[in-house]
């Protein structure tokens, strides 16, 4: 705690001053310490930090804040960098940026109280001059900021993906998926990335990843044979959750020509003894992340959410099987040269007729 009051300090975070110097029809909100466990690539907790934040619930639109959004690389904009990274021959490196938020300006000064568990004088508070973590416009203020940084040295951004920014100078390729303060850089210099992840450290204070190995939850191998990327630390997390981390493992995520009905009436207090809902989102998050081989499965169920059956329940435990027997499977990459110099892209679709058994809508699947 005390650790991350001197920082904020250090870069004029707080300014101190009498409460009568507060401008009209200005709130004063207050602050709270959050904790959050920071871990290695084989998921065990490294150290705890702790984190100040304000109460951005008790802030009013309009008086304390106008901006609120700020765009974030989307995961299918870093597999894309991945894929041109494994065909291009490019290394992926990482790093994090220092207190990323506390690095904006505000544009519209805020005033707290006191920091829990620090002294203050009586009749004092706090100006807030930097983007503090839980205002409202802090993430927009850091979009800002480390845009117009990114385009000084030399970067634009595409214009279907603010949030992916490439370079290229004298032969040196860059490509940077941006995601808040986490970087993760695809480049064919390294003596480049020292330069820039230098220039970073100057301006804002960056901790050096070294060659990228975890970025968002997900795992990334490289080799000379290309990029693998997979999710086999999140997979054994969420079977552990569920109770499914010793379980035997199943060849496929689901039965072949299944069909599933909405809950019968005689069903529909049956007591499947399973968190079908929270299983459902968990695994969401591996289908668009790293497993379209489960999309399909998992998309199909969640259509019963609302009221599951024990067939229901059965059948999200397949799928929970199938991955403890596949959680180190994800997306290869090849770097393989052979087929064609050229990076194309390919589109697929295919669709069932009428397959649905109660409504008979067709389903349409694309890559």
């Amino acid at each position: 705690m005390q650790q991350e009051v001197d920082a904020m300090f250090s870069k004029g975070v707080f300014v101190m001053i009498d409460e009568d110097e507060m401008p009209n029809r200005t709130n004063l909100l207050s602050t709270m310490w959050r904790y959050q466990p920071k871990t290695d690539t084989d998921g065990y907790v490294t150290r705890w930090r702790a984190r100040l934040v304000g109460r951005g619930d008790s802030q009013e639109f309009g008086v304390d804040y106008v901006l609120g959004f700020s765009p974030v690389a989307k995961m299918v904009t870093f597999r894309v960098v991945v894929a041109v990274a494994a065909k291009l021959g490019l290394t992926l490196y990482q790093g994090d940026i220092n207190t990323a938020y506390l690095n904006a300006l505000l544009k519209i000064k805020q005033f707290v109280r006191g920091i829990p568990g620090f002294p203050w004088p009586m009749g004092k508070v706090y100006r807030v001059d930097h983007a503090l973590y839980g205002l409202h416009q802090s993430g927009a203020e850091w979009y800002e900021e480390v845009d117009k940084f990114l385009r000084s040295q030399g970067y634009d951004n595409t214009e279907t993906e603010p949030c992916l920014y490439v370079r290229y100078k004298d032969g040196v390729l860059a490509l940077i998926p941006l995601y808040v303060d986490d970087v993760v850089l695809a480049t064919n210099s390294e003596d480049y990335k020292t330069k820039l992840f230098l220039e970073f450290d100057k301006k804002y204070g960056f901790k050096d990843g070294g060659l990228a190995n975890k970025f968002l939850g997900v795992q990334i191998e490289q080799s000379k044979s290309g990029i693998l990327i997979h999710q086999d630390q999140y997979c054994k997390e969420v079977l552990d959750r569920f109770g499914y981390g010793e379980a035997h493992g199943s060849a496929t995520p689901m039965e072949t020509n299944v069909k599933f009905k909405p809950n019968e009436e005689s069903e529909k207090n049956e007591d499947i003894s399973f968190d079908y809902r929270a299983a459902i989102g968990s695994l969401m998050y591996l289908t668009t992340s790293t497993r379209p081989d489960i999309a399909f499965p998992v998309g199909y169920l969640s259509r019963f959410v609302s009221n599951p059956s024990k067939k229901h329940g059965g059948a999200v435990k397949r799928i929970l099987r199938y991955l403890a027997a596949t959680s180190r499977q994800g997306i290869k990459y090849s770097n393989d040269k052979d087929v064609t110099d050229q990076i194309l892209v390919s589109g697929h679709s295919d669709a069932d007729w009428g397959n649905d058994p109660e409504t008979r809508k067709s389903v349409t699947g694309r890559s």
